[in-house]
């Protein structure tokens, strides 16, 4: 799931525009196009695969307090009993990374950066909606086709249904945005 960060009002004939207090206009709203979400919420499975594979070599310099590592994870989260879906080995998610451990008094402290050239998932997309005009999480996602109405006090409101999990947020090609930095203490096992 994500929730974007604007939205675009269109109206049911497709042109941009409309206003949800307008009864005659058939309002909807969808991500604007070309901005990233804000962030991303992920909402998990009921089925889970973890693998780590870590090799440690020791500083030619200062080898009592450095020690140098490769890694690999893999790993999938997936819902069981999801029609057409099910884990094999091409299905899992391969992940490298290189990491320093510094031998401190309370520990290893682990500096590790991971690249992840996976694109996010098509997802469900929300808009947070300020207090003021409702408060809610209205959907946004292309082909969205819950209509928005504004009621008397300017709150807004969407008509019941589910959110279309066809959002897909743009993906950056370049390498650093795709590096995964890490700081954390004691031994990865």
């Amino acid at each position: 799931m994500y929730i974007a960060a604007a939205y675009d009002t269109i109206r049911a004939n497709g042109a941009p525009g409309g206003d949800p207090a307008n009864a005659a206009d058939t309002v909807y709203f969808r991500a604007a196009s070309g901005l990233p979400g804000e962030r991303t919420v992920p909402t998990g499975g009921n089925a889970l695969v973890v693998a780590n594979l870590e090799a440690r070599f020791r500083s030619p310099v200062l080898s009592d307090l450095l020690q140098w590592t490769a890694f690999m994870d893999a790993g999938e989260v997936w819902n069981r009993g999801t029609p057409g879906r099910n884990l094999g080995f091409s299905s899992l998610r391969w992940t490298p990374g290189a990491g320093v451990r510094v031998r401190t008094l309370i520990g290893f402290v682990r500096l590790d950066v991971a690249y992840n050239g996976y694109a996010r998932p098509a997802g469900a997309a929300y808009f947070d909606t300020p207090i003021a005009v409702g408060g809610a999480l209205l959907c946004v996602s292309p082909g969205n086709t819950l209509r928005v109405t504004k009621n008397a006090d300017g709150r807004l409101s969407q008509a019941a249904g589910s959110c279309p999990g066809t959002f897909l947020p743009p993906t950056s090609p370049a390498f650093l945005r795709r590096l995964t930095p890490s700081i954390s203490i004691g031994q990865a096992f």
